[in-house]
């Protein structure tokens, strides 16, 4: 229901809109939703293709979403920055956590796979760091 709603939505808005913003609107309506704080850090400068930008806000919508449904996330923190030559998304919450060595990769969600494939496709990559009781932390590389 909610790749439908984004799908709805996006067939409304300009192709052209800077990739900070768009990052920012998909965790903000996201976060409104489920009623959780959400911090947006975004550098305005990096920008993508429009392919690029839609994986981007794809991962960063499915990120948010399992903080918040599977991690019981009160807070949400979303940036996108520059460092050391790569561009860099990360989203990372207070939720429950899991223990990422202890999870076979074959018992991955549909979620997780679509954002590991995503992040591929950048080209790039996908981390998921995540501990009981403390959060997690998903970071798209590329």
């Amino acid at each position: 229901l909610d790749e439908a709603r984004a799908a709805v939505q996006a067939l409304g808005r300009p192709a052209d809109e800077p990739l900070g913003f768009v990052l920012h609107r998909a965790a903000r309506e996201l976060a409104e939703r489920y009623q959780v704080n959400l911090e947006v850090e975004v550098d305005d400068s990096i920008s993508v293709q429009t392919d690029q930008q839609h994986a981007l806000m794809r991962i960063t919508r499915e990120a948010v979403s399992n903080a918040v449904r599977h991690g019981k996330a009160p807070r949400i923190h979303v940036q996108l920055a520059r460092s050391d030559g790569r561009r860099r998304l990360v989203v990372q919450d207070d939720g429950r956590g899991f223990d990422a060595d202890r999870a076979p990769a074959d018992s991955a969600g549909y979620g997780l796979v679509s954002m590991r494939d995503r992040a591929l496709s950048l080209p790039g990559s996908l981390a998921i760091e995540s501990e009981p009781g403390i959060g997690s932390r998903v970071t798209v590389t590329w």
